[in-house]
């Protein structure tokens, strides 16, 4: 599985390296602002744009990279240039396992690096102003500190990347899904990429639309942590990680099919 991620890795290379580089140029830019004094200025173009280029950057880098990534899957389904998918001697679930790990992982990556950015940016930037040693950003920096230790956060925080996990991976397996339904029965078809679209769209409609109707109670209120969360939120976690197992294995099921013939 290692060789298949490496060779995923290298397929998508170039547009990384494309939002790297821009990434890099919005934090020098951002530096050379902080570092010239120009950030001072009320009106400062050098900061305004390094900011600019950093917002998008960060946002568009995991959205860009997820999405290419499934755009080149559906090219090689519907074309003759991924041969490599054909004479791999693994299988379906492995191929498509893959890919749900690269996307997690490069998500995981982007996030990280946004978070590391901002941290960096943001105690430069005061650092410029006020200077990290003065009273109230030490005050702050502790009492930011003691938020992210208290057990609140912790139990927020778990919540809400369980939701998160459940959201990507339904999202995953409903657009690999999607892709492998119009590769299998309209191969080669004009507009295959609107077909592809209006499929994860149907699969998507009918998910939400059975998450709508789990028949647990918003009430009561379990605890959770020192957090509550309702029966129904649960529910609808469990049921959205069950679809996207189903849509995973009858993913990979059409694929393997595909591939034989």
């Amino acid at each position: 599985m290692l060789k298949l991620m490496k060779y995923e890795w290298k397929k998508s290379i170039f547009v990384k390296l494309l939002l790297l580089t821009l990434i890099g140029v919005g934090e020098v830019v951002y530096l050379v602002s902080l570092f010239s004094g120009n950030i001072y200025r009320s009106d400062s173009i050098l900061f305004i744009l390094s900011v600019t280029i950093l917002s998008l950057g960060l946002f568009l880098a995991p959205i860009v990279s997820i999405l290419q990534n499934l755009s080149t899957f559906q090219k090689e389904l519907n074309s003759k240039e991924a041969y490599m998918l054909y004479l791999t001697p693994h299988n379906s679930f492995e191929i498509l396992g893959t890919k749900y790990a690269m996307n997690f992982i490069e998500i995981f990556f982007w996030a990280f690096l946004a978070s590391v950015i901002c941290v960096v940016d943001v105690l430069l930037l005061t650092n410029a102003f006020v200077g990290l040693d003065s009273y109230e950003v030490r005050e702050g920096m502790q009492r930011f500190v003691e938020l992210m230790l208290s057990p609140e956060t912790h139990s927020t925080m778990i919540q809400l990347t369980l939701f998160f996990l459940a959201g990507l991976l339904q999202f995953e397996s409903i657009a690999l899904l999607a892709i492998v339904l119009q590769s299998t029965f309209l191969p080669g078809k004009r507009f295959g990429g609107v077909i592809t679209v209006i499929l994860y769209i149907a699969l998507n409609y009918f998910s939400g639309a059975l998450l709508l109707h789990i028949p647990f109670s918003p009430k009561p209120m379990l605890r959770f942590g020192i957090n509550y969360i309702s029966p129904q939120t649960i529910g609808m976690v469990l049921m959205s990680i069950l679809l996207s197992v189903i849509y995973f294995i009858l993913s990979a099921i059409l694929l393997e099919k595909k591939r034989n013939i």
